[in-house]
């Protein structure tokens, strides 16, 4: 049984990988997570049976403390060279909650699984092991209290957790990181696996006759004797059945009340099945890894798009991460984590927690002036509206201003949403945003961008995108589109060029420059501006096009010519770096920066 057990875990942890590394067909690989649970209240009635209460929980916590204490002493020095102090001082508090196991509580407080800030949280996933150790500690009482009655109590605890799971998901709003659908998950498995005597066989014969498989004798064909085959086609049918719950990451929905009864019925399916495959080898080695891969492979993706501060990962870097994950994984298994050489490292990590929280996040690293550029996160305006409108299914960002009578409709990707505070420094009227791709606008959200702007009675409509990231055929049709229709005669109708990018991030420049952070430098000057030659988009053939075909009543805006002259564009405006990355713009300005630029791209021009 314990091959499919693996195989499992092996599954489940590269369906977290997979969702962590932005992949988009795994949009539903956090319910890997759910998974893990399932299996791990499956296989605690048949570990209890070899311990006391107090040699289960003393088993358990030295099973995962090992590479908790590792994880945390690797991320905390790492930060130490590429963190700022508040972030790092953030993450040693989640530190420590992590080595008491209730990190769970630390981010149920501060931050959100899908929130953006997610991306500066390393020790993020181990609110998992909270979790899990909370049903630990369950199980340990329940062993003291009767261990006669584990049976009852288990289903006694997956009702009541099931049915405050149920309640505030249809009646209320769940936390993620709220430990009670999980323990719903746990227990429910714990209880199946007491009773798996009486209901092996039904289950089994259910799957196996819900995939057409003859049940007496188990003809089936050479692909469905495989388990990954089975598990494989089974994780299809729930993501086919539930895709818009999933892609929208509804949570908790159907599938996880679902997960206990699917993951248990696979194990009971195929609990006496060798291995014969090397697929089923192959990920019966990955879930062998799973832990450790599960423990090391957030702070690698983390660290990677903190040092060089990716607003996301591209191919070439998921393939990357993905081999280090795996990789990392195996080198924990093998050395770390089951060597209690490195429980007594605990005192080491401490230290450093210690040492972080009494230095204010090791400020010295960073002279104060640069604080509010040391991450992305302190220059990106995440509240920028005050209400959101839809019209069709369409989201529409509304920011009041002082002037009611006057209104703006920006329409754009993140390109539109980092004007929006330079444009609203200027304008007194209300601004709506709404974020849709150029081909949307074109094709399929068409008729309903033009019901937009009849309800939204807007006066001015302004195109802001990163134009050399988009595909000329689809930018061709945009204008043609745009150019071709009334919109502008009836509106102020303007299209923005992106502003200059540079090929590596100025941020990371500024800071390896004038800060004890171990980023790569520039060859130059950045407080001086960013030379012509090294200006990714200076011949941007997207905007060539636009230029081409729009017609005269469409205004174009290039703000290549408020920011650049012949030798080099613009970073400091005011004693400000205006850059927040490579192709964005600082939304964190002071108001004066604001209106200067408002000036330079929407008076001057």
């Amino acid at each position: 049984m314990i091959d499919i057990i693996q195989i499992l875990r092996g599954i489940s942890v590269l369906l977290v990988l997979m969702f962590h590394l932005g992949a988009s067909s795994f949009d539903f690989g956090y319910i890997g997570v759910d998974m893990f649970f399932a299996i791990s209240g499956y296989l605690m009635p048949l570990i209890v049976e070899k311990h006391t209460c107090w040699e289960f929980i003393k088993a358990r916590t030295l099973r995962l403390y090992p590479a908790i204490v590792a994880a945390v002493i690797v991320v905390l020095l790492c930060g130490l060279a590429i963190q700022n102090p508040g972030d790092i001082k953030n993450v040693s508090i989640s530190a420590l909650s992590s080595l008491f196991f209730s990190s769970n509580f630390y981010f149920y407080l501060n931050t959100g699984y899908f929130d953006l800030t997610e991306g500066y949280q390393p020790l993020l996933h181990t609110w998992s092991l909270g979790t899990e150790y909370i049903c630990y500690l369950i199980v340990a009482i329940m062993l003291a209290a009767s261990r006669q009655n584990l049976r009852p109590i288990s289903l006694a605890l997956a009702l009541v957790c099931g049915a405050y799971t149920l309640f505030f998901a249809i009646f209320g709003n769940l936390n993620y990181f709220d430990p009670v659908p999980r323990a719903y998950v746990f227990f429910l498995s714990f209880y199946i696996s007491c009773c798996k005597p009486d209901i092996s066989k039904h289950l089994s014969k259910a799957l196996l006759i819900s995939l057409n498989v003859s049940y007496r004798d188990r003809n089936v064909t050479l692909y469905l004797r495989k388990p990954v085959a089975i598990f494989l086609i089974t994780l299809g049918l729930l993501f086919t059945v539930f895709h818009d719950d999933l892609a929208r990451r509804i949570w908790p929905g159907i599938p996880t009340l679902l997960i206990p009864g699917i993951v248990t019925t696979l194990i009971l399916t195929f609990k006496d099945k060798k291995l014969t495959d090397p697929i089923s080898k192959l990920f019966k080695k990955i879930g062998d890894y799973s832990y450790s891969i599960y423990i090391w492979h957030w702070p690698i993706i983390i660290l990677e798009l903190t040092y060089l501060r990716n607003p996301a990962i591209n191919s070439t870097e998921a393939y990357l991460l993905f081999s280090l994950s795996i990789i990392a994984g195996f080198i924990s298994y093998k050395y770390i984590e089951r060597n209690r050489f490195f429980v007594k490292l605990t005192p080491v990590a401490l230290l450093l927690i210690g040492f972080i929280l009494a230095t204010d996040g090791a400020s010295f690293r960073v002279p104060p002036e640069l604080e509010p550029y040391a991450s992305a996160e302190k220059m990106t305006n995440f509240e920028n509206y005050d209400e959101v409108l839809t019209i069709e299914g369409m989201n529409i960002y509304k920011t009041n201003g002082t002037d009611p009578t006057q209104r703006t409709l920006i329409v754009g990707d993140s390109h539109g949403q980092h004007i929006l505070p330079i444009y609203s420094s200027g304008f007194a009227g209300d601004i709506y945003r709404i974020d849709i791709q150029p081909n949307s606008v074109a094709r399929g959200y068409w008729y309903t961008f033009q019901k937009a702007l009849k309800m939204l009675k807007v006066h001015r409509i302004i195109f802001a995108y990163q134009w050399g990231g988009k595909d000329l055929p689809a930018t061709r049709t945009f204008i043609n589109k745009i150019s071709a229709s009334k919109i502008p005669e009836k509106y102020h109708t303007t299209i923005l060029r992106d502003v200059p990018s540079f090929h590596d991030d100025p941020v990371a420049c500024l800071l390896a420059e004038n800060s004890m952070l171990l980023f790569r430098k520039c060859d130059f000057d950045i407080k001086d501006g960013i030379p012509i030659s090294q200006i990714k988009n200076q011949i941007n053939e997207n905007w060539e096009t636009l230029s081409d075909n729009a017609t005269s009543t469409i205004e174009l805006i290039d703000t290549h010519k408020s920011l650049c002259d012949d030798k080099k564009c613009t970073t400091m405006i005011g004693g400000t770096f205006i850059m927040r990355d490579y192709n964005h713009l600082n939304e964190k300005m002071p108001d004066a920066v604001n209106k200067t630029l408002y000036k330079m791209f929407f008076q001057k021009q």
